[in-house]
C-alpha cells in the first residue's frame, strides 16, 4: 500500500473520520410490555441510549411499578432516560408543564423530557419551560432544525419522518450543523421496513452528523408500539460503527506535504494515547528511526485519531517512504 513519486518524498493520501461522538439510540418506550423493556436493556448495554417513555400522555396521576423498575434498569445499565410531554405548540400551560415535570421526576426518577410538539416561533415560552425543568434537560422535537433553540435544547429531533424520505435532503440538512452550540442532534425514522434500509438510514445519520438515532420498521397510526424485527443488527451495526480506530501495528499510508525545506509533514492515523515511532526507507526493505526538526527522534504519543508530525529526509534523497509503527510499551 505505500507508494512513492521519484525526486519527492511521496505517499498516498490517507483520509481518515474526525467524528469523534458516539452514535446513540433515542428510543420511544411507549409500552409496558417486557419485550420492549428487554430490547431497551439490550440497547443500553451497547451503545449511548436514551429511553422515552410517556405511560398516559404524559406521567399520569401515579407512579407504575413496573415502569419505575425499568427506569432504573435502564440507568443501571449506563443508560437515561426522558418522560414524554406534549407541548400542543406552547398550549400547555405553565403549572400543567411544571406539574407533569414534578410527576415524571418523583415517579421515574427522570433525568430530562422529551417535549413534543414544539412550535417553531415560541421560543422564548421553551426557554421558560426550560426554566421549570428543576436542572434536568430538555429533548425538543419539532422536527425541523431550529437553530434559535440551541441554547434550549440538549438534544433537537430534526427529523421524524417515514422511511420514503430517508435519504431525501431533509435529511441530509437537519443534522448536526447544531454541533458549534453543543446542541445536539436526533433523528427519528420509522417504517423502515428492512435491515438494508435500516443501514442505509445510520449511514446518511453517521454522514452527516446525527448524534441520536431511531430507526424501526413499525408504521401506522403509533408507529412507536413495538420492536423492530432487526433491532439487534440495529444496535450492532451501530455499535461497530462507535468502535475506536483499531490500535496500528505495522506500516500504514500517511498522509505528506513537502515543507521545501528538507522535511515532510506527515500525517497517519492513529489510536488516542498510543505511542508512535515514524520509521524512514528507501526501498521498503531496512527502515531506520526517522528525525524530527530539532534531531530528535520521531516519537509522540497521539493525542487523537490522527498523529501529526514533521521529519528531516536525508540529503539527495530522491524516494521515501514513511511508516508508522506503534512502540507503545
Amino acid at each position: 500500500m505505500l507508494g512513492h513519486l521519484a525526486g519527492f518524498p511521496a505517499l498516498v493520501l490517507f483520509a481518515t473520520s474526525t467524528r469523534l461522538l458516539a452514535l446513540g439510540i433515542i428510543m420511544p418506550v411507549y409500552t409496558e410490555n417486557s419485550w420492549h423493556f428487554n430490547a431497551a436493556y439490550e440497547a443500553a448495554e451497547k451503545v449511548p441510549f436514551i429511553a422515552i417513555i410517556n405511560p398516559d400522555d404524559g406521567p399520569g396521576w401515579s407512579r407504575l411499578t413496573p415502569l419505575r423498575n425499568f427506569s432504573n434498569g435502564v440507568r443501571a445499565r449506563g443508560g437515561e432516560v426522558v418522560g414524554y410531554i406534549d407541548s400542543y405548540f406552547g398550549g400547555l400551560s405553565w403549572d400543567e408543564a411544571e406539574e407533569q415535570m414534578d410527576n415524571y421526576i418523583a415517579f421515574y426518577n427522570v433525568q430530562g423530557f422529551f417535549i413534543d410538539e414544539v412550535a417553531n416561533n415560541r421560543s422564548s415560552y421553551y426557554n421558560t419551560m426550560k426554566g421549570r425543568a428543576s436542572g434536568k434537560y430538555l429533548v425538543l422535537n419539532p422536527g425541523a432544525n431550529l437553530t434559535g433553540y440551541t441554547t434550549i435544547g440538549k438534544i433537537i429531533t430534526t427529523y421524524e419522518n417515514p422511511q420514503e424520505g430517508h435519504l431525501s435532503p431533509a435529511f441530509a440538512d437537519f443534522s448536526s450543523n447544531l454541533a458549534s452550540s453543543g446542541t445536539h442532534s436526533a433523528a427519528i425514522v420509522y417504517s423502515v421496513g428492512n435491515s438494508i434500509s435500516m443501514r442505509q438510514c445510520v449511514d446518511r445519520a453517521l454522514a452527516q452528523g446525527y448524534d441520536w438515532i431511531y430507526i424501526t420498521d413499525d408504521g401506522g397510526t403509533n408507529p412507536f408500539d413495538s420492536v423492530p424485527s432487526y433491532w439487534t443488527e440495529e444496535i450492532n451495526y451501530i455499535a461497530r460503527a462507535n468502535l475506536p480506530p483499531p490500535v496500528p501495528d505495522g506500516e500504514f499510508i500517511l498522509s505528506i506535504s513537502l515543507t521545501g525545506n528538507g522535511s515532510c509533514a506527515l500525517t497517519c492515523p492513529t489510536a488516542l494515547g498510543r505511542t508512535y515511532e515514524i520509521q524512514i526507507s528507501s526501498d521498503l526493505l531496512s527502515w531506520t528511526t526517522a528525525t524530527k526538526s530539532d534531531d530528535t527522534p520521531a516519537q509522540a504519543v497521539a493525542g487523537g485519531i490522527t498523529l501529526a508530525m514533521t521529519v528531516k529526509t536525508p540529503p539527495g534523497t530522491k524516494a521515501a517512504f514513511f511508516r508508522a509503527v506503534d512502540s507503545t510499551p
